[in-house]
């Protein structure tokens, strides 16, 4: 049988989210944006960042639904993605986000209605 589903990793192949959130964080905190640029792209979670911060995670979630609209996809990713779904791929999510963190962002950027939900 042949397979029928794509999985995408979101940062780095979907969009660039680490610029995203070093200016929404600076923006709620005030910690430079170059010092969470630098962490984000050492290895550090942002999740880890947001917290040492003083930013829990309901927090975060609430950051990231109501910035979310200002994070761009690489170009063509849209029309790529609608491209696979009309060829009838099964489209999925693989990220080490949480899901309170991910899901807002896809749908801050239209993307949601591409991927499977998990059962």
């Amino acid at each position: 049988m042949a397979a029928r589903a794509i999985l995408f990793d979101l940062d780095g192949t979907i969009w660039d989210s680490y610029p995203w959130y070093a200016a929404v964080l600076e923006n709620e905190t005030g910690v430079a944006a170059a010092e969470t640029l630098r962490l984000l792209r050492a290895g550090a979670s942002v999740v880890m960042i947001a917290r040492n911060c003083g930013v829990a995670g309901s927090k975060l979630r609430r950051l990231c639904e109501s910035c979310s609209s200002t994070l761009r996809v690489y170009p063509g990713v849209g029309d790529s993605l609608d491209k696979l779904k009309q060829r009838r791929w099964n489209l999925g999510i693989v990220t080490s986000l949480p899901e309170r963190v991910a899901r807002p962002l896809l749908d801050g950027c239209g993307l949601t209605n591409m991927f499977v939900s998990p059962q």
